[in-house]
């Protein structure tokens, strides 16, 4: 317990328990020190073996990701960073698989290794609701993947998807996940939409991780066995 009190410690900032949800590029810099990679809304820092994401809006984190190696993050861990992440948003409560605080304001998921603490402004950046129900079409991004190289933080809010699609950018292919009520596990892939980690089952793209790719015509149909959203 006590080594956990101490990383926590390091992670957060000697001597103070405060929130890094709505820091200032400054605040978390003093926190984790300069980025190591990152670009535009989004920055990549290390700490005592932990790697932490951040996403900004408007000079503002409002995107936390905690992740560790292959191990991740302990049940105690996770209990400490939601509780040292709520600083006057109410208790946590889980409700299918996701954490939110009494006051709305913030969100949280488990993801591969770790935890992604959210709040609602970054949640609400751009929508993936109000999917329609046409043959599922894939278009593949003529922009090549943004290039990690450690910059100052900017401001930039994310372009919402179009109507009916689902814009987002490949984190993971060739996976094959637990979903809830399914006996056999599904393959297919993962996309990042707004910070928010989505499950593609059976999709083919010839689309490579890191490059943006569009899915029409796809609804939510539950969620994996880690509390993840998938769409088919």
């Amino acid at each position: 317990m006590r080594t956990l009190v101490l990383l926590l410690a390091a992670l957060l900032g000697a001597g103070n328990c405060g929130a890094a949800l709505f820091d200032t590029v400054a605040q978390v810099e003093a926190r984790y020190g300069k980025p190591v990679s990152g670009s535009g809304d989004r920055f990549i820092y290390q700490k005592d073996g932990m790697q932490i994401t951040v996403g900004f809006i408007v000079g503002r984190a409002h995107l936390l990701e905690y992740t560790r190696g292959d191990n991740g993050l302990e049940r105690d861990e996770v209990k400490a960073l939601l509780e040292a992440n709520r600083i006057g948003a109410g208790r946590w409560k889980l409700v299918r698989g996701r954490w939110a605080t009494e006051d709305g304001t913030m969100e949280a998921i488990s993801i591969q290794n770790g935890l992604r603490i959210f709040s609602k402004q970054w949640k609400g950046s751009a929508s993936v609701e109000g999917m329609l129900t046409p043959p599922p079409a894939i278009a593949r991004s003529k922009a090549p993947p943004p290039a990690l190289t450690a910059q100052a933080p900017t401001a930039q809010t994310p372009s919402p998807a179009a109507p009916g699609i689902l814009r987002g950018r490949i984190i993971q292919k060739d996976v094959k996940v637990h979903l809830v009520g399914m006996k056999l596990l599904k393959p297919g892939v993962y996309v990042e939409v707004n910070g928010e980690r989505i499950f593609l089952p059976h999709l083919e793209t010839t689309a490579i991780v890191g490059e943006t790719i569009e899915v029409a015509g796809v609804v939510e149909k539950g969620r994996t066995e880690k509390g993840e959203r998938w769409f088919q």
